[in-house]
Protein backbone atom coordinates (compact mmCIF):
# COMPACT_ATOMS: atom_id res chain seq x y z
CA UNK A 1 0.00 0.00 0.00
CA UNK A 2 1.53 3.32 -1.11
CA UNK A 3 0.70 5.97 1.48
CA UNK A 4 1.24 8.90 -0.87
CA UNK A 5 -1.59 7.55 -3.01
CA UNK A 6 -3.95 8.45 -0.17
CA UNK A 7 -5.88 11.64 0.35
CA UNK A 8 -7.14 12.89 3.68
CA UNK A 9 -10.43 14.69 3.11
CA UNK A 10 -11.35 17.51 5.49
CA UNK A 11 -14.81 17.95 7.01
CA UNK A 12 -15.87 20.81 4.74
CA UNK A 13 -15.38 18.63 1.65
CA UNK A 14 -17.48 15.81 3.16
CA UNK A 15 -20.21 18.33 4.04
CA UNK A 16 -20.18 19.64 0.47
CA UNK A 17 -20.30 16.13 -0.93
CA UNK A 18 -23.27 15.02 1.17
CA UNK A 19 -25.30 18.24 1.13
CA UNK A 20 -26.65 18.90 -2.36
CA UNK A 21 -27.66 22.43 -1.29
CA UNK A 22 -24.12 23.35 -0.21
CA UNK A 23 -22.43 25.92 -2.46
CA UNK A 24 -19.42 23.60 -2.76
CA UNK A 25 -21.41 20.45 -3.57
CA UNK A 26 -20.38 20.24 -7.23
CA UNK A 27 -16.73 20.94 -6.42
CA UNK A 28 -16.72 18.28 -3.68
CA UNK A 29 -18.48 15.80 -5.94
CA UNK A 30 -15.93 16.35 -8.70
CA UNK A 31 -13.02 15.84 -6.28
CA UNK A 32 -14.46 12.61 -4.92
CA UNK A 33 -15.35 11.21 -8.34
CA UNK A 34 -11.79 11.93 -9.53
CA UNK A 35 -10.42 10.03 -6.52
CA UNK A 36 -12.72 7.10 -7.32
CA UNK A 37 -11.79 7.04 -11.02
CA UNK A 38 -8.10 6.89 -10.17
CA UNK A 39 -8.76 4.23 -7.50
CA UNK A 40 -7.08 6.50 -4.98
CA UNK A 41 -7.48 5.69 -1.32
CA UNK A 42 -9.10 8.09 1.11
CA UNK A 43 -8.51 8.35 4.83
CA UNK A 44 -10.84 9.90 7.36
CA UNK A 45 -10.24 10.27 11.10
CA UNK A 46 -12.85 9.72 13.78
CA UNK A 47 -12.52 13.47 14.55
CA UNK A 48 -13.74 14.25 11.04
CA UNK A 49 -16.52 11.66 11.27
CA UNK A 50 -17.77 13.23 14.50
CA UNK A 51 -17.61 16.75 13.10
CA UNK A 52 -19.36 15.91 9.82
CA UNK A 53 -22.01 13.79 11.52
CA UNK A 54 -22.88 16.66 13.87
CA UNK A 55 -22.92 19.29 11.12
CA UNK A 56 -25.05 17.16 8.79
CA UNK A 57 -27.49 16.47 11.62
CA UNK A 58 -27.76 20.21 12.34
CA UNK A 59 -27.87 21.41 8.71
CA UNK A 60 -29.92 18.59 7.21
CA UNK A 61 -31.17 15.68 9.29
CA UNK A 62 -30.15 12.77 11.44
CA UNK A 63 -31.00 10.48 8.52
CA UNK A 64 -28.52 12.29 6.24
CA UNK A 65 -25.83 12.08 8.90
CA UNK A 66 -26.40 8.33 9.15
CA UNK A 67 -26.16 8.02 5.36
CA UNK A 68 -22.77 9.78 5.51
CA UNK A 69 -21.54 7.38 8.18
CA UNK A 70 -22.61 4.28 6.27
CA UNK A 71 -21.18 5.71 3.04
CA UNK A 72 -17.69 6.08 4.50
CA UNK A 73 -17.94 2.81 6.43
CA UNK A 74 -18.81 0.70 3.40
CA UNK A 75 -16.86 2.44 0.63
CA UNK A 76 -14.00 0.25 -0.61
CA UNK A 77 -11.57 3.17 -1.01
CA UNK A 78 -12.11 4.77 2.42
CA UNK A 79 -10.11 3.81 5.51
CA UNK A 80 -10.90 5.21 8.93
CA UNK A 81 -8.20 6.25 11.39
CA UNK A 82 -8.90 6.22 15.11
CA UNK A 83 -7.37 9.30 16.70
CA UNK A 84 -6.76 7.69 20.08
CA UNK A 85 -5.00 9.32 23.03
CA UNK A 86 -1.55 8.50 21.58
CA UNK A 87 -2.37 10.24 18.29
CA UNK A 88 -3.72 13.23 20.21
CA UNK A 89 -0.49 13.40 22.26
CA UNK A 90 1.55 13.23 19.05
CA UNK A 91 -0.61 15.94 17.47
CA UNK A 92 -0.05 18.21 20.48
CA UNK A 93 3.72 17.61 20.29
CA UNK A 94 3.56 18.36 16.55
CA UNK A 95 1.81 21.69 17.26
CA UNK A 96 4.52 22.61 19.78
CA UNK A 97 7.44 21.46 17.61
CA UNK A 98 6.15 23.30 14.53
CA UNK A 99 5.38 26.37 16.68
CA UNK A 100 1.90 26.54 15.18
CA UNK A 101 0.13 29.62 16.47
CA UNK A 102 -2.87 29.96 14.16
CA UNK A 103 -6.08 29.39 16.14
CA UNK A 104 -7.12 26.09 14.59
CA UNK A 105 -9.17 23.36 16.21
CA UNK A 106 -7.77 19.99 17.18
CA UNK A 107 -9.35 18.38 14.11
CA UNK A 108 -7.48 20.74 11.79
CA UNK A 109 -4.21 20.27 13.65
CA UNK A 110 -4.68 16.50 13.54
CA UNK A 111 -5.31 16.72 9.79
CA UNK A 112 -1.98 18.52 9.40
CA UNK A 113 -0.19 16.00 11.58
CA UNK A 114 -1.60 12.99 9.74
CA UNK A 115 -1.08 14.44 6.26
CA UNK A 116 2.50 15.51 6.88
CA UNK A 117 3.56 12.49 8.94
CA UNK A 118 2.12 9.85 6.61
CA UNK A 119 2.42 11.67 3.29
CA UNK A 120 -1.31 12.00 2.67
CA UNK A 121 -2.57 14.74 0.39
CA UNK A 122 -4.80 17.04 2.45
CA UNK A 123 -7.93 18.05 0.56
CA UNK A 124 -9.76 20.97 2.16
CA UNK A 125 -11.81 24.01 1.21
CA UNK A 126 -10.41 25.89 4.24
CA UNK A 127 -7.89 28.34 2.79
CA UNK A 128 -6.15 28.96 6.12
CA UNK A 129 -5.63 25.23 6.70
CA UNK A 130 -4.56 24.69 3.08
CA UNK A 131 -2.03 27.52 3.36
CA UNK A 132 -0.46 26.10 6.52
CA UNK A 133 -0.35 22.65 4.92
CA UNK A 134 1.44 24.00 1.83
CA UNK A 135 3.87 25.97 3.99
CA UNK A 136 4.77 23.01 6.19
CA UNK A 137 4.96 20.59 3.26
CA UNK A 138 7.89 22.50 1.75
Amino acid sequence: MELNRYALIDSNVWIGLHNSKDTLHEKANKIFRTLEKTDRGVVVSNFIVQEVFTLLTNKMSHTEALKFYWFISKHKLIDQIDMNSEFIRRTIKFIEQQKLTKPLGLTDYSNLYLALTFGFELITFDEQLAGIYRQLKK
